[in-house]
């Protein structure tokens, strides 16, 4: 795994060139469309579930572990690559 002192030398070499920091506001973007792409997908589905049973009875179509969003924010989260992980957490 590569330290953090390793990243910031990295980083700090990529974004001083105009090309660098390019590659990375558009690298930033695809992650994005692509995170947008996954929730947009999550969304329908719920809307679906919702349809399906009616919305006083939606919380009984979702398995027990994902009834608090949280707890799949955070599962989303682990589920990711360090690098993407560290991304996010600043």
């Amino acid at each position: 795994m590569m330290s953090e002192k390793d990243f910031a030398a990295i980083e700090e070499a990529v974004l001083s060139t105009a090309r660098g920091r390019w590659f990375l506001a558009e690298y930033a973007r695809r992650i994005r469309a692509g995170e947008t792409d996954r929730i947009l997908l999550a969304l329908a589905g719920l809307a679906a579930r919702l349809e399906a049973t009616g919305p006083q009875n939606a919380h009984a179509t979702l398995p027990a572990k994902h009834a608090d969003p949280f707890a799949i924010a955070l599962a989303d989260i682990d589920a990711l690559p360090l690098t993407e992980r560290l991304r996010l957490t600043g």
